[in-house]
């Protein structure tokens, strides 16, 4: 028999005392301030020997584990990447919002997955016995979560998906019987998309995702929606002064770095760039300065405050700019800072974390970060410097 890695069946009473209503739904909590639980790091031990305190989905986590929904293996380990079936899927969902029927198959997922058929979460002629122990796909996960949120949780529909199925890149490949439910949830932010905007509906998942997607289902407070193919919530990727969680500005910081590119067409030079998307509240930030060995005046560009148009950079959208220089090599170093600022945030410094980058300490980033100090990464300048 398989290894069972999920605690038994919530009871509804037990539910019910250690929950909070949210609409007919479920209300997590992590304390009073969650997204500086997220954000910061502490003293506490993780729960599992295979898991860490600032691990993505670890929030998520422990929230499914205090309210009995899902728990790790006999060794004390998670193992957050294996993924996960379609039997330990929906059995986390039963346990959640029900009890199991009583089980008299040989097969200990058997009494969960009637009751899911009970309650409208599986077809009954969906999710046949060979299939339990199967990996579940996207899609299918879109499927349960989406009819557990309507049938059992109460939730309205979204009455209109199609501006939601238009950013869907391979809404073709997602099966026809399952498309209503992927506009479904994509829609109200409980599964997202990828970073290269498609849904991947019939790839599996793993234990960590399925966790954070859980969470969503059952409360809107961690539902995210998408900016640029980077999934935000408004709880947990903001901190109390305001500003973006360093992770979650690394995300958008990292698009606008892959977008930067400093190139010769014509015997002239440019520097251009395209940024992401981003929350209301925040704007894209980033300075350029280059200095000549020529004698030369620094070159400068902004996307902050100056007084001369040709420095300015927009914080949205694309950007190309000449630079006024005779060739590459009389430049003694380029010097360029990417953030994400808070825009309302007035008394403090508006950054959670910037990327430093010095082109003379070549194929090296520094995210400096305003309480995790400063860390280093490895980036392919040839990727930058394209002259």
């Amino acid at each position: 028999m398989m290894k069972r890695f999920i605690t038994a069946a919530v009871s509804a009473c037990m539910l019910l005392a250690s929950t909070t209503a949210f609409a007919n739904g479920i209300t997590l909590s992590l304390g009073a301030d969650t997204s500086q639980v997220i954000a910061q790091t502490n003293s506490q031990s993780a729960i599992f020997s295979d898991t860490n305190i600032n691990d993505w989905y670890y929030p998520h986590m422990e929230m499914l584990v205090e309210k009995g929904g899902i728990n790790g293996y006999t060794d004390g380990t998670f193992k957050p990447n294996n993924t996960i079936t379609n039997a330990e899927f929906v059995k986390i969902i039963v346990g959640l919002v029900s009890e199991a029927d009583t089980n008299t198959s040989d097969h200990w997922a058997e009494g969960y997955i009637q009751k899911a058929k009970t309650l409208g979460i599986v077809d009954a002629d969906e999710l046949v016995r060979s299939d339990y122990d199967e990996p579940i796909r996207r899609q299918s996960m879109a499927k349960y979560a989406a009819r557990t949120m309507n049938k059992v949780l109460g939730e309205t529909p979204t009455a209109d998906t199609s501006t939601y199925i238009s950013e869907i890149k391979d809404w073709s490949d997602v099966c026809e019987n399952c498309k209503e439910y992927v506009a479904e949830v994509y829609s109200k932010g409980v599964i997202c998309g990828m970073p290269d905007g498609t849904f991947s509906g019939g790839s599996y998942t793993t234990r960590a995702e399925a966790t954070t997607m859980l969470v969503r289902m059952i409360d809107a407070n961690y539902r995210v929606k998408m900016y640029s193919g980077v999934a935000f919530n408004q709880t947990t990727d903001v901190m109390t002064d305001g500003k973006m969680t360093v992770e979650k500005s690394k995300n958008f910081m990292d698009i606008t770095l892959e977008n930067l590119k400093f190139y010769e067409e014509n015997g002239k030079y440019y520097v251009s760039g395209t940024f992401p998307e981003l929350p209301q509240g925040y704007e894209n930030w980033l300075t350029i300065d280059i200095e000549r060995n020529d004698g030369g005046a620094v070159v400068s560009y902004t996307s902050g405050f100056t007084m001369i148009e040709e420095q300015k950079i927009p914080t949205t959208g694309s950007f190309v700019k000449e630079i006024s220089i005779p060739s590459p090599n009389k430049i003694n170093y380029i010097h360029i800072k990417i953030g994400v600022e808070a825009t309302e945030n007035q008394k403090t410094n508006s950054k959670s974390a910037y990327y430093n980058i010095l082109s003379t300490k070549e194929n090296i980033v520094s995210c400096v970060g305003s309480e995790s100090g400063s860390t280093q990464f490895e980036y392919d300048f040839s990727k930058l410097f394209q002259w």
